[in-house]
């Protein structure tokens, strides 16, 4: 798969992106409401087994300098059959606030909805102010919220945020 958009190409992983995932994965800010932070081990597994067998993964490159930004979580939920695909994204923290999972986020949506045909998509946050207001600007609605369901990397407990997104919405966003 490759997409472009403005200032990004999505496209497949690769074995030579360990090194800039690994600088999203060992943050623990960008980790702080997923998962403690990875080792170069566990980076390298994640990319092997995860995005690059798996193909459940997007990789976010920059155009400019092909740096790799982030990556986009990008897979069927629960089951194929369903046409439902759930979608995240972690981006590396020296490039928050520049629009760029926005970017990439809504070019990843266009593609899913209008191409791969997909019926719905759905997202889950436990950050509900940063990660929660992103969602909601690309358009999804609050679907549920499972109340102290998770627990941060600090153990604190948090509630999920549950958002959707339909291809019929969207056709007429």
């Amino acid at each position: 798969m490759e997409i472009e958009s403005e200032r990004l190409i999505l496209r497949d992983f690769k074995e030579s992106d360990l090194e800039d995932l690994q600088e999203i994965f060992g943050d623990r800010e960008t980790m702080r409401f997923c998962e403690p932070i990875y080792s170069l081990k566990q980076t390298k597994e994640f990319l092997q087994n995860f995005c690059i067998s798996g193909r459940k993964a997007v990789a976010v490159e920059e155009k400019m300098n092909g740096k790799l930004l982030g990556y986009l979580l990008f897979k069927p939920f629960y089951s194929e059959q369903a046409n439902i695909f759930e979608i995240g994204w972690w981006i590396n923290r020296n490039y928050w606030r520049k629009g760029y999972a926005y970017e990439g986020v809504t070019r990843l949506i266009e593609y899913a909805f209008e191409q791969l045909e997909v019926d719905e998509i759905v997202a889950e946050t436990l950050d509900n102010d940063k990660s929660g207001a992103l969602v909601r600007k690309l358009g999804f609605d609050l679907d549920k919220i499972e109340r102290t369901a998770s627990q941060d990397n600090d153990g604190n407990w948090c509630d999920v945020f549950w958002y959707k997104l339909s291809s019929q919405y969207w056709k007429y966003k």
